[in-house]
């Protein structure tokens, strides 16, 4: 195939980019499930925070670390991460509020993972990087913080698993 018809077909491609509003959703269900999952290995507060920041920020921080000098979104949103640990605790303190929601948080978060998946690769198409890395980086951005929240708790990535 030739790389200059495949480039003119995507040359006129805008860049759908993620309202705030929708990516702030996707940052905060992540970190809610980081926190419930923290909660589950009956972690302390300090280890629901930090398992709930990895799970929502993790995967957008790889991308951003791979993109090099492109801006980092966990430090560009202060507020967010404000808003995100005051859920974390939150969640820890009144877990019990949780327990009958696994179906729910489940829905939340397989969303969330698309909208990472839509957010990464936006942003890195935004940045010029071509359709294949942008599509890596979607990849990575939404699966990524999953993966570190598990290797932290020593468990072998969900997403290698093969029930996933």
């Amino acid at each position: 195939m030739d790389t200059t018809i495949f480039q003119q077909a995507f040359a006129d491609t805008q860049v759908l980019t993620v309202p705030w509003s929708i990516d702030y959703f996707s940052v905060i269900v992540g970190v809610l499930t980081g926190a419930l999952f923290a909660c589950d290995r009956k972690l302390d507060i300090i280890g629901t925070v930090v398992l709930g920041l990895l799970t929502g920020y993790g995967g957008g921080i790889i991308r951003d670390v791979l993109l090099q000098d492109h801006g980092v979104y966990f430090t560009s949103h202060p507020d967010l991460i404000v808003i995100c640990i005051a859920i974390c605790v939150f969640v820890f303190y009144f877990r019990g509020l949780f327990r009958h929601l696994d179906a729910t948080v489940f829905f939340a978060d397989a969303l969330s993972v698309g909208l990472f998946a839509l957010a990464g690769a936006s942003k890195a198409f935004s940045l010029e990087q071509g359709l294949v890395l942008s599509i890596i980086l979607g990849a990575i951005t939404a699966v990524g913080g999953g993966a570190v929240r598990d290797i932290c708790v020593g468990e072998t990535p969900g997403i290698f698993q093969q029930s996933n």
